[in-house]
């Protein structure tokens, strides 16, 4: 008996867990609610996979709310932008002197006084100010 109790109750709080990153989704009319994880959206056939238990479910975005495809489409420019931060930060270290301006290197006047600065994206071009005095 002590047993059975002690399954049920474990079964119980893996029932009850939701994943963190679970959201509640909404349908088009606004009738139906389900939770469940965001996987992926593929924008080009309109189509969105969510994990719903342990079952990744694929539909088409018009069945979801207004503001769902809103939120799609945030994390779809989230998602571009990581990758083009990530493209250029790979350009950024094959530079010779982009290479060299790493973390501590750089710094930047923010209101009167110097601050350290990492540069996020590689320049186009690079300004070089050399002075010697004979």
């Amino acid at each position: 008996m002590k047993h059975r109790l002690t399954s049920l109750l474990l079964a119980a709080g893996i029932c009850a867990v939701s994943p963190a990153d679970a959201r509640t989704w909404t349908s088009a009319d606004g009738a139906s609610t389900f939770a469940g994880k965001f996987v992926e959206y593929d924008e080009a056939a309109a189509k969105v996979t969510i994990t719903k238990g342990f079952r990744d479910i694929t539909f088409g975005i018009d069945k979801l709310s207004e503001a769902d495809r809103e939120w799609l489409k945030e994390q779809q420019a989230k998602a571009k932008d990581a990758e083009a931060a990530s493209a250029s930060a790979k350009q950024f270290a094959a530079q010779k002197i982009g290479a060299k301006l790493r973390e501590g290197v750089l710094s930047k006047l923010d209101d009167g006084k110097f601050a350290d600065y990492t540069m996020t994206t590689a320049p186009e071009y690079y300004v070089v100010y050399y002075s010697a005095s004979w």
